[in-house]
């Protein structure tokens, strides 16, 4: 599949309902979705953000990580379409490390509408009706990405403190902003 020139998707700037999106085991959908929706990251140069350890990455670095963390990765859908994705790593007790993307054709107040909804979903995912699975989201955010951070901030995280160099960022250590989000914060 070729990447993407243009993208051709147009959404009127509403933010979306949690009824209006799903989550999707990554193992689930279509390679050529999948490879569209990171191919429309790299076109619109944001690819570079998402996968930040390196440098310039293609195609190619986006397979072998996403096949490494295989069951680990997550899509957000909507009517069809791959909004956004999130990868759970480092599971720490009922704690864990979260990475956010969404599609580049949305606008901010949708992209926080998207955050808002995995981080609901993971704080509140009933696994066989029988409670909760996590009770804490974690992630660190490189400061050099100020909209990253204040992204974070928005879609509910609670900043903790600052790492010197707790990330790795385009290729570099960066120092990094430690943020939490729990079901009482949401």
């Amino acid at each position: 599949m070729n990447a993407p020139t243009t993208l051709t998707i147009s959404m009127a700037d509403t933010p979306f309902a949690d009824k209006d999106l799903s989550v999707v085991p990554l193992l689930r959908l279509d390679t050529d979705q999948v490879q569209f929706y990171f191919q429309s990251l790299y076109v619109n140069d944001t690819l570079k953000y998402r996968f930040a350890d390196i440098v310039d990455p293609k195609w190619d670095d986006v397979k072998r990580c996403i096949t490494r963390v295989g069951q680990q990765m997550f899509m957000v859908v909507r009517e069809g379409k791959i909004v956004g994705e999130y990868m759970l790593e480092n599971l720490a007790g009922r704690a864990i490390q979260g990475h956010f993307s969404t599609a580049p054709h949305l606008t901010f107040r949708q992209r926080i509408a998207v955050g808002r909804f995995v981080l609901r979903s993971l704080l509140n995912f009933e696994p066989n009706g029988e409670g909760y699975m996590f009770d804490a989201v974690y992630g660190l955010t490189p400061l050099v990405n100020r909209v990253a951070c204040l992204y974070a901030l928005k879609i509910g995280f609670k900043k903790q403190g600052i790492l010197p160099n707790g990330t790795k960022y385009l290729g570099g250590y960066e120092d990094c902003m430690i943020s939490v989000a729990t079901r009482e914060s949401l």
